[in-house]
């Protein structure tokens, strides 16, 4: 038994996943609640491992301590596979740590962030590193699992900390509120609400171009969000900016942080604001003034790039592509449930499907 962090007030344990006897036990409660019908699990923890600890294959805590949370996350996701295959159902595992191999076990976040304006580029950077690393399905804590700046305050975030961080996680790939105190926008007033659906509705127009994403990511590697330097590998500028990410080949991400204006760099080609509608040309710099969502401003920019289609829901299931500023080249996507694939040939001006 030892403490999970120097503060805590009450010893635990850490599971032996290299136990066979632990396995065979385990398994059968995991599986007994995934026939309940939960189909997501909550990993969490399993970072906490002490050093003299011995494991049944022989392994130190210094030597499993990475392994652990691996096969923490591997059996239970397998197990709960196996439940879920026989019903056609596709399971899901929130994973908090990982190892050599845990990009193939959806999914994973960031761990217990604070809701602070000037922590999201630390979580972003978080986030980029996961891609870089292989992990494509990932997302963070909308709103902070800690108010702002102080660890351990169990008090609500400010209005503008707690709307830039939802605005910026409802462009990952996936998107959770959670949090030490109530992260539900209805908690934080009028305007808050009203700010969020909006975002949330359109993340739900967008789920045919995530899915589609998400498809390419699973049948590429291409992780869904990427670093600037992963698209364009040749440009040497791409190189040096952090603070903005790519979500698939088509849109570019800009948050704001902390920032009242900044500089932002816009690769080669051209790039429309998808707001504004303004159109900028590309290898230059773009100068962004931010105002407070109190005011009406926005803490993020969204830019499309040319020669890119986003399809869209209209309205319920119905798939709608807009048109576009550039001229359309061909063009594929997977639909959302059906699983269907849509080509369009620009030269024909024919669909298949």
């Amino acid at each position: 038994m030892f403490k999970a962090t120097a503060d805590s007030e009450f010893l635990c344990a850490c599971f032996d996943f290299t136990n066979p006897e632990f396995l065979a036990w385990y398994e059968e409660r995991v599986k007994k609640i995934v026939r309940m019908g939960v189909s997501v699990i909550k990993t969490d923890f399993s970072e906490a491992v002490p050093e003299d600890v011995v494991f049944y294959n022989g392994m130190s805590g210094r030597e499993g301590h990475n392994l652990l949370t691996y096969l923490y996350a591997k059996n239970i996701y397998t197990w709960m596979k196996e439940i879920c295959d026989e019903h056609g159902e596709l399971p899901m595992l929130w994973g908090r740590s990982g190892y050599v191999g845990s990009h193939t076990i959806p999914a994973a976040w960031a761990g217990d962030s604070s809701s602070d304006k000037a922590s999201h580029s630390a979580i972003l950077q978080a986030g980029l590193g996961m891609a870089m690393s292989g992990v494509s399905f990932w997302g963070y804590d909308l709103g902070g699992f800690y108010n702002t700046g102080y660890i351990g305050n169990e008090e609500r975030p400010n209005i503008e900390d707690y709307l830039s961080s939802v605005q910026m996680g409802l462009w990952m790939p996936l998107s959770r509120a959670h949090g030490k105190t109530p992260r539900e926008p209805w908690q934080y007033g009028d305007m808050a609400l009203k700010e969020v659906k909006k975002w949330i509705n359109f993340r739900h127009r967008l789920v045919p171009y995530l899915y589609h994403t998400a498809c390419q990511s699973h049948q590429s590697g291409i992780p869904m969000i990427r670093p600037l330097v992963m698209e364009y590998p040749k440009d040497p500028i791409a190189k040096t900016q952090n603070l903005s990410y790519m979500l698939g080949d088509a849109l570019l991400i800009s948050p704001g942080f902390d920032r009242d204006e900044y500089e932002l760099y816009l690769p080669e080609g051209r790039w429309q604001d998808i707001e504004s509608k303004e159109v900028y040309e590309g290898m230059t710099f773009v100068h962004i003034e931010n105002k407070a969502f109190a005011d009406g401003g926005t803490s993020l920019r969204v830019f499309q790039k040319e020669g890119t289609s986003i399809p869209l829901f209209a309205q319920k299931e119905v798939l709608h592509v807009p048109a576009q500023l550039w001229k359309q080249e061909d063009l594929e996507f997977m639909t959302f449930q059906k699983k269907m694939l849509i080509s369009y040939c620009a030269q024909n001006r024919c669909i298949r499907m």
